[in-house]
C-alpha cells in the first residue's frame, strides 16, 4: 500500500505513513529502509513537484526522529545503460542528500554473476566515485576484499615445499629437469608427479 498519493488537490495523502512514523517512534530506529520506492510512492515517478514532497516527507521524518532514511529504488533501461541508475524525474536525485548505485560489474566474459560495485554518485556531504566491490556470499552480498594476503602467503610457502621435496626425489630418481619450457620443464614435471597433492601453483614456481 502506498503512502504518497498525489490527489485533485494536489497534495500528499499520507494514509500510511502516520502508521510509519508511530511504529518508528516506538521503535526509535538509527535507520529506516523503504524498498521499492514504486511499491510505496502513489504519484508519478516523472512529476518533479510529487516526488520532490514525497521526498520532503522522507526527509521530515529523518529529522524528526534523528535516524537516516534509505529509499530503494530500480533504475529505468536509460539508467541502466548509462550507468547512473536513475529513473523517473530528476528530482528523485537533486532531492535526496546522497545516492549510492548498486551495479554488476562487466568483465571479458560479460556481467559477473556474484560481484557487485557500490558507487557513491551523488554525497552532498562528502567526496563522489568511491567504489566498493562487493559479492554474493551465501544468501547476502559482502565486502570483496580479493584474496587473504596471509592465506596466499601460506598457499605459495605450502606449494614451495612440495615443490622442493618432489624436485629432490624426481632428482635422487635419476630424472633430468630443466629451469626453461621443455620435455623435461621441472615445474610441468614435478606438477604432474602423483607427489604434487595437486596443487596447481606448481606449473609456475620455476618462474618466480
Amino acid at each position: 500500500m502506498a503512502f504518497g498519493i498525489e490527489n485533485r488537490r494536489n497534495a500528499l495523502e499520507t494514509d500510511l505513513f502516520p502508521k510509519l512514523k508511530a511504529e518508528a517512534e516506538a521503535l526509535n530506529p538509527k535507520l529506516i529502509i523503504i524498498d521499492p520506492s514504486a511499491d510505496v510512492f502513489g504519484g508519478d515517478e516523472i512529476n518533479r513537484s510529487q516526488v520532490r514532497k514525497f521526498v520532503s516527507m522522507l526527509r521530515g521524518l529523518a529529522m524528526d526522529l534523528d535516524c537516516a532514511v534509505l529509499l530503494l529504488s530500480h533504475p529505468s533501461l536509460t539508467g541502466l545503460n548509462t550507468g547512473t541508475g536513475t529513473s523517473g524525474s530528476t528530482a528523485w536525485s537533486n532531492s535526496v542528500r546522497s545516492r549510492l548505485y548498486l551495479e554488476v560489474p562487466k568483465g571479458s566474459n560479460g556481467p559477473h554473476p556474484y560481484k557487485r560495485t557500490l558507487k557513491v554518485v551523488k554525497s552532498n556531504y562528502g567526496a563522489t566515485g568511491e567504489e566498493i566491490a562487493m559479492r554474493w556470499d551465501n544468501g547476502v552480498y559482502v565486502v570483496d576484499t580479493g584474496d587473504d594476503p596471509a592465506v596466499v602467503s601460506m598457499t605459495n610457502r605450502a606449494a614451495d615445499d612440495v615443490f622442493l621435496a618432489v624436485f629432490l626425489k624426481m632428482t635422487d630418481q635419476g630424472h633430468r629437469l630443466s629451469p626453461k619450457p621443455c620435455s623435461t620443464y621441472a615445474a610441468k614435471r614435478v606438477a604432474e608427479h602423483s607427489d604434487a597433492k595437486g596443487y596447481p601453483t606448481l606449473r609456475g614456481l620455476c618462474r618466480r
